[in-house]
């Protein structure tokens, strides 16, 4: 949008200066603003460059913040991995009433 319209204004500058429609414009002067042109237009050039610069630097930042989330992501992966059986084993034996075996052999509750 902004590119549009920077070349609108441009070829308005062009028209001007080759139409010569105002006498006091001379030749000497004509070429100097059509030099000004030309610098306007590497500098508008340089500043659309760097903006897609800082565009593609913020897009960095968003990934680099998204990859160590999926880092912290995949540890907590491999955490759970680990201990969700084994709560899950502790809470089924957990529950089951003591062996006779590890009380003495006696069968007998308290």
């Amino acid at each position: 949008m902004q590119k549009q319209l920077h070349q609108a204004v441009q070829q308005k500058l062009v028209s001007a200066s080759k139409q010569k429609a105002v006498p006091l414009i001379s030749h000497l002067t004509s070429t100097y603003l059509g030099d000004v042109q030309d610098h306007l237009s590497i500098l508008i050039d340089a500043l659309d460059s760097q903006g897609e610069q800082c565009r593609d630097l913020i897009n960095l930042v968003f990934n680099l913040i998204a990859h160590g989330t999926n880092q912290s992501m995949q540890t907590l992966t491999v955490v759970s991995v680990l201990f969700l059986p084994l709560t899950f084993l502790a809470g089924i034996y957990g529950e089951l009433p003591p062996l006779a075996l590890a009380r003495g052999g006696d069968d007998e509750r308290p």
